[in-house]
């Protein structure tokens, strides 16, 4: 699938796309963690002009993924949307930096 030929959408946008959709979302990079107990997992919190969004990042990406976003200013994220009650988390299947050396560089 082309993930990058897709239209990004807002955090705030996710309320309204349900479940098992696969969405690309773009934003900075708040927090990327990949705690020893979670299998290979790992967890990256961006944040857009309209919040912050927890994604799950499966062992396979989150293999690479500090090395990709340690120096990323913006990355871009697809990955299918889960749902628990009102909250909205994503599920990463690709996962790239926008930007590691600033804007027009």
């Amino acid at each position: 699938m082309g993930y990058y030929r897709m239209e990004t959408i807002a955090k705030h946008a996710l309320k309204d796309i349900p479940a098992g959709r696969v969405v690309r979302v773009a934003g900075w990079p708040i927090s990327a963690q990949r705690p020893p107990t979670a299998k290979g997992m790992g967890f990256l919190v961006i944040e857009d002009e309209t919040g912050r969004l927890l994604i799950a990042v499966p062992p396979q990406l989150a293999e690479h993924m500090y090395r990709r976003i340690r120096q990323a200013r913006v990355v871009a994220v697809a990955g299918r949307v889960e749902r628990i009650h009102w909250y909205r988390s994503m599920l990463a299947m690709d996962l790239r930096e926008i930007s590691s050396s600033g804007f027009g560089h």
